[in-house]
């Protein structure tokens, strides 16, 4: 009843301090009994009126959907706008990542992350939002790109040949017979001097080939050739 009592009092037409004062009372009421669905509705309401700070009410929008009536989908959409007009909302980068780490939704908050970190120049979490969409992406292009793209932030970014050359590994094995790939591994082998490691990397890539072709009768060769 106590609920109904306030919905009466906060028609849309009122003086805006009473409908901000009636509608604050409105969400406390809906969360305590544990109404959701009234819940979430009013703070979409909220957001089309511009009552309250738009980040806050998003967010909370986007975790109520998530947690409380199970709109993952919905849930992400909050946090993807709310981070396209407020990339410093920490609340939402946290939900995020939290999100990237071990949900079914990881690859859509990697993605979401990706621009956030890439302005902060927060290579490490960068690097974490690509392989967390490397871990749901199928498409073969769209992988060699990420992995080529991780190397890239590996060398230039955070001088780490070490790991650009481990990248690139990875990009090498998704298409062996990629002559970019080979030709960044023995660049990266060449500058610190590990071409026992490239060999490595091409004897793993053989052993996974099932058909002979000239590309591969070549790698083969070249492989014996570093050993």
């Amino acid at each position: 009843l106590a609920i109904e009592h306030v919905d009466q009092r906060v028609p849309v037409a009122a003086p805006r301090v009473e409908l901000t004062e009636g509608v604050q009372r409105l969400e406390v009421l809906h969360r305590d009994a544990e109404r959701w669905d009234d819940l979430v509705s009013l703070e979409e309401r909220m957001l089309e009126m511009e009552m309250g700070a738009p980040a806050e009410v998003r967010y909370r929008l986007g975790k109520n959907r998530l947690e409380k009536t199970g709109d993952a989908e919905g849930a992400i959409e909050a946090f993807r706008t709310n981070l396209e007009q407020n990339p410093s909302h920490e609340p939402t980068v946290a939900m995020l990542e939290a999100l990237m780490e071990g949900s079914d939704h990881r690859g859509a908050a990697a993605e979401i992350l990706e621009p956030v970190f890439q302005r902060r120049m927060a290579w490490p979490k960068l690097i974490g939002a690509l392989r967390a969409r490397l871990s749901v992406e199928e498409d073969t292009e769209t992988r060699k790109s990420i992995h080529s793209r991780i190397g890239q932030i590996h060398e230039d970014h955070l001088e780490d040949l070490a790991g650009a050359m481990e990248a690139y590994a990875l990009l090498f094995h998704e298409e062996p017979t990629d002559r970019n790939a080979w030709d960044l591994l023995t660049r990266l082998a060449r500058a610190q001097d590990r071409f026992g490691r490239l060999a490595e990397i091409y004897a793993e890539a053989l052993e996974k080939i099932e058909v002979d072709e000239p590309a591969t009768t070549e790698l083969a060769l070249e492989t014996g050739r570093l050993y």
